[in-house]
């Protein structure tokens, strides 16, 4: 897989992770009243999704990038990405200290396993499989 390929398929993993932790972050602090969402909550979601790409990007190197081109992989990356992200992002608004952060993860979790039956989900998997054995191969130039 060349350079472009494997820009291409982190800049995939890095959205989706963001958008899917964004969504469920949202829905959490607002405990599901979205029309109370104003620009303060999209700035907190946006830190966490933007925690939980990074994360996920972080995760496809290496051996580590199998976890990207599997479904319960994906899931399992989402729900760890998103609930260390929320933690580092806000303070809980309901319940204990990680009482958010773990609503959060798994509304991220059950949101990627249900997008990873889209068709979006099979691009983005059928992206990480091109040439993964080449993925991180050295450049030269």
């Amino acid at each position: 897989m060349g350079r472009f390929q494997a820009l291409k398929f982190r800049a995939a993993v890095f959205s989706r992770h963001l958008a899917q932790a964004t969504a469920a972050c949202l829905t959490a602090m607002t405990q599901g009243d979205l029309s109370s969402i104003t620009l303060h909550h999209w700035l907190v979601a946006s830190q966490t999704g933007a925690y939980a790409g990074l994360i996920g990007v972080l995760m496809t190197f290496g051996s580590l990038r199998s976890f990207q081109t599997s479904r319960w992989g994906v899931a399992t990356l989402a729900v760890a990405g998103t609930f260390i992200g929320d933690l580092i992002t806000h303070p809980t608004h309901f319940g204990g200290f990680t009482t958010e952060a773990a609503v959060t993860a798994l509304g991220a979790g059950l949101l990627c396993l249900l997008v990873s039956y889209t068709p979006v989900g099979a691009a983005i998997e059928k992206l990480g499989k091109v040439g993964v054995d080449g993925l991180n191969e050295k450049y030269t130039s």
